[in-house]
């Protein structure tokens, strides 16, 4: 195609919907995750009623 050409197509003729809203989702989840990823460990144990309980034998 050459640059400066128009074209009858729209985004939403290439991508179907669902794909689109799908993959919005995944983006979402994705960045949810690597930001709980950043959260110390150490934070949600120290908060449990059991974390004064030396583990193992």
């Amino acid at each position: 195609m050459i640059s400066g050409e128009k074209t009858s197509l729209s985004s939403s003729d290439i991508t179907d919907k669902s794909v689109f809203i799908n993959r919005r989702k995944l983006i979402k989840a994705a960045a949810g995750i690597s930001i709980a990823s950043l959260l110390p460990v150490q934070l949600s144990a120290a908060t449990k009623k059991y974390a004064q309980v030396p583990i193992g034998p």
